[in-house]
């Protein structure tokens, strides 16, 4: 095998000097056990120093970590070929110690039994430095993710491979931490949140997603675009954290102003006008409303809005307030009435104002059965509110302070005590509330807690704090909260804290755990405090021993007791002149960890050891071990010959040593392997046993070219340095060559540079990543290069990169952008602020950050936008803010249409705060706002209320009983409730505590009464009236129809006895007076049927209408069967209805469909269902708030013509003589009826000769 050996001495040497590569050699180092703990630096060649930027003195002897800060990765993979003897290449992101910033590496790491070889070379990216600076300017996040799968293929987590600085900011979240873990361990919550899901079916379908994502643990809200990218997503984060508090604050402000408008007692409709085709106003469509509209109405918000009134009340169309408010939009005119509305399912008295507000109407209504609603829902409230504070499980107390004449506390009155307190204390609510606290506790001045209480009440500043007491023999812990409540009251709250002390001595417990684990441990461990001079700078000149494990002891040769508490300086030669204490404080004031070899014979302590520093705080822990038996070992490693020789066979070069092969007439004609290196031979598809002792062009025949080259170096002796592409002999490889004479040969060393070519298409897919996250990113940017003049300075700026974002808010297509200037596209910006802000940031370097609205070059938007320079140019990137203007503008018109609400308003406004003495007893209440209708009523000009009192402006008030009650009011806080004189008119007054003040609501109900008691008049009139139509009835029913029975009784023993005398006649007389009395009979039926329907027979009830349709089917049999007709049926629905009308609906047209039939035509009835369209329902008025069945009954009959289609409902109205076809007039005004009865409608349609279709419309 000696030919397979380098040269050694002053050649090898010469070879690592000329290697293309980085090479450096670590050596292993372990521990006691064998375990490898570490990897330090033992060789390295001028390229791998010149990477580092230091001389090989200062780097021999660190470790790999140090060498490679934060390659955790590479330190891992190193470590597992090192205990292997392994071998692999791959790529990874790396910043050697003193390079300027990170890059991509190719590093190929080789183990050589406890050694490993490390060769690396930069890839160049230089797309990706242009789209770093990129990711680092834009103000989204981007993050590139690959696809974590499991062992079926299915995704489970994302591994983040980059992110941008953007991102970082945003979540803060270290680059390092992110590009360490994965998506699931950054974000927990992400399979709950959704964005996992989301990222998942990116990758799963391809398809791109945009969704909205909350990162709780920084309460940040992004705005999240993700897509498919390589083997992964590439996610671009938008940061709406202002947009969403934003929206969130309008929805605020939205939800104070519908609190507001919804604790006014009446009704408040915002409506928008409806026009017909000629312009003028005809119906009002709801656009927003209170409360009390929608507990007036009994409708959703849903069902409201949207809507017009004359679609949700029919009844208005006609009614004067309708009337009044068409009035009040025509002329802007106010419109003021009171009425009574009886339509639509309602029955209320009102009082109503429309004033118009631009293209909209305001519509106060009131019903006065409001306040006394309003009263019970008070007590209930307040009901409810003490079941909260009795449902608390920890007891809770308020407390009002007592004070002397000179304001000082001397005790407490408690004024309330929940059912938890009550218990606790074993009293009942009338033993503790109203007391004073010295007598429920009278040990609280002993313990201090009366003291604490008088703080809190003085400060106003809350305070917590535990106390000790007895419980079951042992001691229990509560902790204490005192809170300002009110004026200048204390509530206070306790909380059973016995196990958290519980807690607490188990981690002492714990403690005494630990110190036994560090006795256990076989290594010193040590933990010192620093000693400083006791001036101003405070300098470390010593440390004290503050904890001794075991191991240390024997270490020290002391016992653990004598060494803690003693200064270190005492164990150590110098004293405190030792190194050592110098070192150990260098690290202290670093703050850094840090790991050294040293050798402690100096120090008393025979043998190297290798020592861990890890500074917290004032405090510093040292462990350690010894490495003397370690060190032994690696000197007694191979020879540096030997050591060097297996260098050269795992560096990246392939190097080969060729002597040449001379003809008969000394001509150079071949060269022949002497030596060749692993990579060499791997190269060529050879091991280097092949190579050695052959000729080159009997084994490449194709290497000619390489042979001239040689053949140069050989002769010349001057080094021959090229790149050539190798495509023959079955070989594809390009390579950096280098051939230099050596001795009696050629040393030629080969770079694959195969890799580079890759990476050159890695930098095409770069570039690809690029495109694909400006294409995805939401931000608009725009790369501009400086255009100057003659004199050096800008003159205008040239489109040198740009994304779709940019193109769609400017209008403009990336190619119409790119290579032209800025002042071609859009001249009015030459010499604006936007161009002066270029020319600042180009010329200074400083970047620029600002929002601006820009309205020009047809585009209209409101921008945050960052500049900075980049090369002789400005990268500029902005983002679409005009969302986030535009809500703080909707909050601006929000508290506008607040205003206007409060000063239409029909209802008094007023908001009081209470004037005390010296005392704290109220003595009047000074006006802060009052509305319109208020001061119309206390005869105040506008801006005169803010500072007058109430008794200023009504002396009276003061001896009057509503100063009492508004005095309770404060004092209880529960709202009360009275009427009040104003002039000749009465007041209904609803008071409710605000802070220290009370805001007032009050409402004229003067008209109200007057309206009520005539109401009670007119319902006793019409129970009169109702029972006067009761009798009547009687008298048609009985009265009418006796004589009728009487006629055709006689006319039957007529035809019967006197049959011969009567003649033909006589007959035809008889027969005509016997069908007249039948008629008759008949009508008088049909019209008490129909009187009886005028109200509802009978409670509804769920009717199934299949059931109906086969009892009136049973009964009509015959009929059916005589005309032989066909009933053609669908399945039916069920509806709540009355049994018996509906079961008189369908016979009426069934039996219309039977009885109005065509000659010669087979007759056929089809009866089907659906449920009805809303556009239907707005057409027949009958609103949108609820569902209706269509029932479709169709027949092929004689029909009727389409302007009969209203005439053939109304009572006694036939389109035929009795001699054509029988009947009374009467069945389909019966049916008109019953349907109305129902809540619904019908509508008829017909042509003559082909048949009718009467569809009947009833809620589901």
């Amino acid at each position: 095998m000696e030919n397979l050996s380098f040269p050694t001495g002053v050649m090898l040497e010469r070879v690592l000097h000329l290697s293309f590569d980085s090479v450096v050699a670590f050596v292993g180092v372990r521990d006691e056990t064998g375990q490898l703990i570490d990897l330090r630096l033992t060789l390295l060649n001028p390229v791998a120093e010149r990477q580092f930027g230091r001389p090989s003195d200062e780097l021999l002897g660190r470790s790999l970590q140090w060498l490679y800060p934060g390659a955790t990765d590479l330190f891992a993979r190193c470590r597992t070929l090192a205990e292997t003897n392994g071998r692999e290449t791959f790529q990874l992101r790396l910043q050697p110690r003193g390079s300027a910033a990170p890059g991509w590496y190719e590093v190929t790491a080789s183990g050589l039994g406890n050694a490993l070889l490390l060769t690396q070379k930069e890839i160049p990216r230089e797309r990706e430095r242009l789209l770093d600076s990129l990711l680092a300017t834009i103000p989204c996040g981007v993050q590139y993710c690959r696809a974590v799968h499991d062992g079926v293929g299915a995704v489970v987590d994302f591994q983040v491979l980059e992110c941008n600085d953007a991102v970082c900011r945003m979540t803060g979240i270290s680059r390092e931490r992110f590009l360490a873990e994965t998506l699931l361990t950054i974000d927990p919550a992400g399979r709950e949140s959704g964005v996992f899901d989301h990222w998942k079916a990116v990758v799963d379908t391809g398809v791109s997603a945009r969704f909205e994502h909350h990162y709780a643990a920084a309460n940040v809200w992004f705005d999240l675009s993700v897509s498919a990218f390589g083997e992964g997503v590439l996610a671009s984060f938008n940061d709406i954290t202002v947009l969403k508090r934003s929206e969130q604050a309008h929805a605020r402000e939205a939800d104070r102003l519908q609190a507001l408008i919804d604790a006014v007692p009446e009704s408040i409709s915002l409506f928008d006008l409806v026009r017909g085709g000629d312009g003028q106003v005809v119906d009002f469509r709801y656009a927003s409303v209170n409360a009390a509209v929608r507990a007036m109405s009994g409708l959703a918000e849903d069902n409201l809005l949207g809507h017009t009134l004359l679609e949700l009340f029919p009844g208005l169309h006609g009614d004067a307030s309708f009337a009044g408010y068409l009035d009040a939009a025509r002329t802007g005119q106010p419109y003021r009435a009171s009425g009574h509305y009886a339509a639509d399912g309602f029955d209320h008295d009102y009082e109503t104002e429309a004033r118009p507000l631009g293209d909209q109407l305001l519509v106060t209504f009131r019903d006065v059965t409001a306040e006394r609603r309003a009263e019970r829902n008070q007590l209930h409230e307040a009901e409810r509110a003490r079941g909260i504070l009795d449902g608390l499980l920890i007891p809770v107390f308020v407390s009002e302070p007592r004070r002397d004449e000179e304001g000082r506390i001397t005790d407490f009155t408690i004024r309330e005590a929940n059912q938890t307190a009550l218990r606790q204390q074993g009293l009942s609510r009338t033993d503790i509330v109203g007391k004073l606290a010295s007598e429920v506790f009278p040990k609280d001045r002993e313990n201090g807690t009366f003291d604490r209480y008088v703080a809190v009440a003085n400060s106003g500043q809350g305070e917590t704090f535990e106390f000790s007491y007895p419980v079951n023999g042992h001691a229990g812990w509560l902790s204490v909260h005192l809170a300002p409540f009110g004026h200048d009251c204390v509530i206070a709250s306790a909380i059973d804290v016995t196990a958290l002390k519980q807690a607490e001595t188990s981690q002492r417990e714990t403690a005494r755990l630990l110190r036994t684990v560090l006795d256990a441990v076989r290594y010193p461990v040590v933990a010192f405090e620093a000693v400083r001079e006791p001036d101003e700078v405070g300098r470390v000149v010593d440390f004290r021993y503050l904890l001794v494990n075991e191991a240390n002891a024997k270490f020290l040769n002391h016992p653990a007791a004598d060494v803690v508490g003693r200064a270190v300086s005492e164990f150590l030669p110098q004293g405190r002149q030792n190194p050592l204490i110098a070192k150990y404080a260098r690290v202290l004031e670093a703050g850094q960890p840090e790991v050294f070899e040293i050798d402690f014979a100096p120090h008393g302590v025979p043998g190297w050891f290798q020592v861990a520093l890890y500074p917290e705080g004032n405090r510093l822990v040292a462990s350690g071990f010894e490495t003397t038996r370690l060190r032994a070992l690696l000197e007694r490693q191979q020879e540096r010959t030997d050591w060097l020789q297996r260098v050269m066979d795992h560096v990246l070069t392939g190097v080969v040593y060729l002597r040449p092969v001379f003809d008969p007439a000394g001509e150079v004609v071949d060269f022949e392997y002497a030596s060749a290196n692993q990579q060499a031979a791997a190269n060529v598809g050879r091991s280097p046993a092949e190579l050695v002792g052959q000729r080159m062009l009997a084994l490449f025949p194709g290497t000619v070219g390489v042979f001239d080259h040689l053949r140069q170096a050989y002769h010349t002796g001057q080094p021959v340095r090229y790149v050539d592409h190798y495509s023959a002999d079955g070989l594809d490889l390009w390579g950096e060559n280098l051939m230099v004479r050596l001795d009696d040969g050629v040393l030629y060393s080969y770079l694959d540079i195969t890799a580079r070519k890759r990476a050159e298409e890695q930098a095409r897919r770069e570039a690809e990543r690029l495109a694909a996250v400006m294409g995805e990113t939401q931000a608009g940017m725009v790369l501009y290069e400086a255009v100057r003049g003659a004199d050096g300075r800008v003159v205008d700026f040239r489109y040198v990169l740009t994304n779709p974002a940019n193109a769609r808010v400017t209008g403009r297509t990336e190619q119409q952008l790119l290579g032209r200037t800025l002042s071609e596209h859009f001249p009015t910006l030459h010499g604006a602020e936007f161009f002066e802000r270029l020319v600042q940031v180009t010329d200074s370097g400083e970047p620029q950050s600002y929002i601006q609205f820009y309205d020009a070059d047809g585009i209209c938007l409101w921008v945050e936008a960052r500049m900075s320079r980049f090369g002789d140019g400005v990268l500029f990137t902005f983002l679409d803010v005009t969302a986030t203007q535009e809500a703080d503008r909707k909050l601006r018109e929000t508290s506008e249409l607040l205003e206007s609400v409060l000063e239409n308003s029909q209802t008094t406004v007023v908001v009081n705060r209470a004037l005390r003495d010296e005392t704290g007893e109220i003595v009047d209440f000074e006006n802060l706002l009052l509305n319109r209708r208020a001061r119309e009523m206390m005869g105040v000009s506008p801006g005169e209320e803010p500072g007058r009192t109430v008794f200023q402006l009504k002396p009276a008030f003061a001896q009057g009983e509503d100063f009492g009650v508004l005095k309770r009011v404060i004092e209880t806080g529960q709202s009360a409730q009275f009427e009040t004189a104003v002039g000749e008119a009465t007041h209904l007054v609803t008071a409710t505590k605000f802070g220290d003040g009370i805001v007032l609501v009050g409402v004229d109900i003067t008209e109200n009464r007057r309206q009520r008691e005539q109401l009670e008049w007119a319902n006793a009139e019409l129970l009169r009236s109702n029972a006067e139509l009761e009798r009547f009835a009687y008298v048609a029913s009985h009265d009418l129809q006796e004589p009728l029975r009487k006629i055709s009784t006689f006319a039957d023993r007529l035809r019967a006895k006197h049959h011969a005398q009567l003649g033909p006649d006589g007959q035809l007389y008889l027969d005509r007076m016997t069908a007249a009395s039948h008629r008759m009979a008949q009508l008088i039926q049909n019209l008490l049927d129909y009187s009886r329907l005028t109200r509802r027979a009978g409670a509804l009830e769920s009717v199934d209408l299949n059931a109906v349709l086969s009892t009136v089917l049973h009964d009509l049999d015959s009929k059916i069967e005589e005309r032989s007709a066909v009933v053609e049926v669908a399945r039916l629905p069920t509806v709540s209805a009355v049994w018996v009308q509906m079961v008189q609906l369908f016979q009426n047209l069934a039996y219309n469909a039977l009885k109005f039939t065509r000659s010669g035509v087979v007759p056929c009835l089809r009866i089907s269902t659906r449920l009805a369209h809303r556009s239907e329902l707005s057409a027949l008025n009958l609103g949108t708030g609820r569902r209706y069945h269509c029932l479709v009954f169709e027949d092929n009959g004689i029909g009727f013509d389409p302007e009969f289609s209203e005439q053939i409902f109304v009572i006694f109205q036939r389109l035929h003589g009795r001699g054509e076809y029988e009947g009374t007039g009467i069945g389909l005004a019966i049916v008109k009826k019953i349907v109305e009865n129902h809540g619904g409608t019908i509508v008829a349609e017909g042509r003559p000769g082909e048949g009718a279709t009467f569809r009947v419309y009833l809620p589901e």
